[in-house]
């Protein structure tokens, strides 16, 4: 590391710690659809069969055309929506993540080098969480002493029940959260995404798994609320990528196409956002450090989405 590489991040720190000490308290919840594809949670929302869903996008900013990362898998784009840049474009050789989009193995991987959202938070005092799947594609992420919990635990309620009751925790009440639900991606890969271009529907299974995601959701919203903690929160809700018939990874709209929504006290109200070019799944990490009030790294790809935010907070 040189000096200037050393001063900088000083510089950093020393602005986020100061930012903390006088931001008010407020929750920032990203919740990752793994496999959400928009084209189908559209059918969905029309026949009334994501309510949860709909009520975060009546009540909040979003969008159902923002754009992941190609390879649109599930390691480089959840790397990309964490760390606030297009991980493969600045790491095209990346064998394991870019190239094979490996599950993180203890004995031969290591963390990102890259900040990530987590890091800046933690630097700046506040507690951290990552929830993920147990096939630990997310684990990059997880850099020493920079998450108060990271778990990998099989199922979506399983992951759930571990986000609830660390938000009740009053003691250890957490300022970042990421949750990520994995259903979806697990039916399309056994059932099938459909295929638009083809007139190919979604298979039931698929259906189904948003259904049940979207109540899981539900549950979430509703025990923030129960907490009185949704007057204070930014809940981001998204994906890492589509899919197509049985797979993903390339650059088609079914795969890159993922939602983004951005709901609670601190967002906007029943607002499309029509930013200027497109919402791009590494927005999300500037996005939530924004709502955090934390400084935004100057080398990262993304910004935050100043149109998601109510104009008063």
């Amino acid at each position: 590391m040189t000096r200037r590489h050393w001063l900088k991040g000083v510089i950093l720190v020393g602005w986020a710690t100061t930012l903390a000490q006088q931001r008010p308290e407020r929750l920032v919840l990203i919740v990752s659809i793994d496999g959400g594809k928009p084209s189908v949670m559209r059918r969905l929302l029309a026949e009334g069969k994501m309510p949860n869903l709909q009520r975060l996008m009546t009540g909040g900013s979003y969008t159902l055309t923002a754009k992941t990362v190609v390879p649109s898998h599930t390691a480089p784009g959840h790397i990309s929506m964490l760390t606030g840049i297009d991980y493969p474009a600045r790491f095209p050789n990346d064998e394991a993540i870019v190239k094979r989009n490996e599950p993180f193995d203890e004995q031969r991987h290591h963390p990102v080098a890259v900040t990530t959202v987590f890091e800046i938070a933690k630097r700046a005092g506040l507690r951290t969480a990552l929830i993920a799947g147990a096939g630990k594609r997310v684990k990059y992420v997880e850099k020493p002493q920079t998450l108060d919990v990271a778990a990998y635990l099989p199922s979506d309620d399983e992951r759930l029940r571990l986000a609830l009751e660390l938000l009740r925790d009053e003691q250890k009440r957490l300022h970042l959260l990421f949750l990520h639900l994995t259903e979806a991606d697990r039916a399309g890969h056994s059932h099938g995404w459909g295929n638009d271009a083809e007139g190919i529907p979604p298979s039931s299974e698929y259906l189904q798994a948003l259904q049940n995601i979207d109540r899981r959701i539900g549950q979430l919203v509703t025990t923030l609320k129960q907490l009185k903690l949704w007057g204070q929160t930014l809940l981001i809700v998204t994906a890492d990528h589509g899919g197509i018939d049985k797979t993903h990874g390339g650059a088609t709209l079914e795969e890159v196409t993922i939602p983004w929504i951005a709901a609670g006290g601190l967002a906007r109200k029943s607002s499309e956002l029509r930013v200027e070019g497109t919402v791009r799944i590494f927005d999300t990490a500037p996005t939530a450090l924004a709502a955090l009030g934390l400084p935004i790294p100057p080398d990262w790809d993304g910004k935050p989405i100043q149109q998601a935010f109510k104009s008063d907070w």
